[in-house]
């Protein structure tokens, strides 16, 4: 039986767009009590900076904070639009990309991200703002 993309596919995060990483964080601490909250890493690609904090074992919200030259998470977050991606990695990359554009998904950016070490990272949407973030395992 072929895997389906749920079996290739494992949730890492949801993406948020904050004003300010430093003040946003400050409710994860001192309510929530989250320990694991990683230190702000700058993605120069996406023209943001962004911070990881796990929420459950393995399972993470990314804070980010565009940059000024950052126009659609500038004009998303001016709508009210906080909470716009899922993240997930996976370990064939490449075939996983090729069957989502096959399925009619479209390819909106591909960097490499050093918040994942510079491993390869690419955002796909259907046009409906399902808007996902695959990142490579290797």
């Amino acid at each position: 039986m072929q895997p389906t993309f749920n079996d290739r596919m494992r949730f890492h995060h949801v993406g948020c767009i904050v004003d300010n990483i430093e003040q946003a964080v400050i409710p994860y601490k001192a309510i929530f009590h989250f320990t694991n909250i990683g230190k702000p890493v700058r993605v120069e690609e996406q023209k943001v900076v962004i911070c990881f904090i796990e929420i459950n074992n393995g399972v993470f919200l990314e804070l980010i904070q565009p940059d000024d030259g950052n126009s659609t998470l500038a004009k998303w977050k001016k709508k009210g639009i906080r909470y716009y991606h899922l993240g997930y990695s996976v370990d064939d990359l490449e075939r996983l990309l090729g069957e989502l554009l096959r399925s009619g998904y479209f390819l909106v950016s591909d960097f490499h991200s050093e918040a994942f070490g510079m491993k390869r990272c690419v955002f796909v949407s259907n046009g409906e703002m399902d808007l996902m973030e695959l990142i490579a395992n290797t």
